[in-house]
């Protein structure tokens, strides 16, 4: 799996100058949208938040989640109360998340030197990279430990790990 996701068709074989990236992009988001509310969180997630948010953390997402879907799941999940800021991309085919990022730091008048992106992908550490702030990746997610490994970032087996790191 890849982001940008077009990236990602495109090595599973799609050829756009022959097919438009939205039937793809529809059919999967149809589908994903149908099965998101039956994700669960991360075993102790509502812990580690918690201890984060005791701790004066500031906690925001920066999802590649089409805004309002990615409200109405943080809301349904019972997580909204540990976050700053929940902040998706206006579109359903995963781009912008970088420069969501951008934003958020600047709005916030946040020193990325301060932060740390904890997230799953090789995007996530791209991310981080561009902004230059810190990164802690956790495998299991969307893409594997090796290929996660790759990056030279800190890589966690589960997320229990990060009460250790801070």
């Amino acid at each position: 799996f890849t982001f940008p996701v077009k990236d990602y068709y495109v090595k599973a074989g799609f050829d756009f100058n022959k097919e438009d990236f939205s039937k793809p992009a529809d059919a999967f988001i149809n589908e994903y949208n149908k099965q998101v509310a039956n994700a669960a969180l991360h075993k102790n997630a509502d812990f580690i938040l918690k201890n984060f948010k005791n701790k004066n953390f500031k906690q925001i997402i920066i999802s590649a989640m089409k805004q309002d879907a990615l409200l109405s799941s943080v809301k349904s999940k019972g997580i909204a109360q540990y976050f700053e800021k929940i902040s998706g991309i206006n579109n359903h085919y995963a781009a912008g998340k970088l420069e969501n990022a951008i934003l958020i730091l600047d709005e916030m008048n946040l020193n990325p030197n301060g932060c740390c992106l904890i997230g799953d992908t090789i995007h996530d550490h791209e991310v981080a990279e561009s902004v230059g702030c810190n990164c802690i990746l956790i495998s299991g997610g969307h893409q594997s430990h090796k290929r996660l490994d790759q990056t030279g970032r800190k890589v966690l087996r589960n997320i229990d790990q990060l009460l250790n790191l801070f």
